[in-house]
């Protein structure tokens, strides 16, 4: 895996989903910091393409690093294994884990 964080954080955020409030849409937003640990984490890892990558928290309950991981690794082709709630089975998926 080779880049800068913005690059990577650029590549998930075309795949950022938007939830609806009311009758607008609005995207979701992440703090940047959570998608900079995200990226470091899989940065120092190593992640490359057709790579397997578990991460825990995946619906980003605890501030969006789960769900940017995936977001993330998925940009970068790895395959991603994913835990959260049952309720969360389905976001995991629609963010391709």
């Amino acid at each position: 895996m080779r880049g800068t964080a913005d690059e990577g954080i650029d590549r998930a955020a075309t795949r950022t989903h938007t939830s609806k409030c009311g009758d607008q849409k609005y995207p979701q937003r992440w703090p940047a910091a959570a998608g900079l640990t995200a990226f470091q984490v899989l940065n120092r890892l190593g992640l490359k393409a057709g790579e397997t990558v578990l991460i825990h928290g995946g619906s980003g309950g605890s501030g969006g690093e789960g769900s940017l991981g995936i977001q993330i690794a998925v940009a970068l082709g790895a395959r991603v294994t994913a835990t959260a709630s049952e309720r969360n089975h389905k976001f995991l998926r629609s963010l391709g884990a």
